[in-house]
């Protein structure tokens, strides 16, 4: 699951076997091979784009995946 606001990107990882899992959170404009996350140094940028990612999320029609209704 990713998120991309400027030049913000947040990305969580294994979806499919957690929801539960950390939060990256990378600087595109200077980090573009998402090699420094972050996510400690930035908490703010990591609510905000979370907070997108909570409320843009839809169920798939095809129901590979299954979220669970909190993604922290």
């Amino acid at each position: 699951m990713a998120v991309r606001k400027g030049k913000w990107k947040l990305v969580k990882y294994d979806i499919d076997k957690s929801s539960q899992g950390p939060w990256e959170l990378y600087d595109l404009s200077n980090d573009i091979g998402e090699t420094e996350n972050l996510a400690s140094r930035r908490p703010e940028i990591v609510e905000s784009l979370a907070r997108i990612a909570r409320e843009s999320n839809t169920p798939s029609p095809v129901e590979k995946f299954r979220f669970k209704n909190e993604i922290n």
